[in-house]
């Protein structure tokens, strides 16, 4: 998700650079920021799903022995 920034800003300074800058590219740049900022605010709730919580539980299990 962190790369997805930078590869967008590349293509966003790309377009102002040669003057096709068009409010559809600002506003797929804004909603892809949106998204991935939400989705690091919530990672810990998206990693502790069904394969967060058997890596979790193994890992719990390990340090119990």
């Amino acid at each position: 998700m962190m790369g997805w920034i930078p590869i967008n800003l590349s293509n966003l300074a790309k377009n102002v650079q040669i003057g096709t800058l068009s409010l559809s590219m600002i506003l797929y740049q804004l909603f892809c920021l949106i998204h991935v900022m939400e989705v690091l605010y919530h990672e810990e709730q998206l990693t502790s799903k069904v394969g967060g919580f058997c890596i979790t539980k193994w890992s719990y299990q390990e340090q119990q022995q």
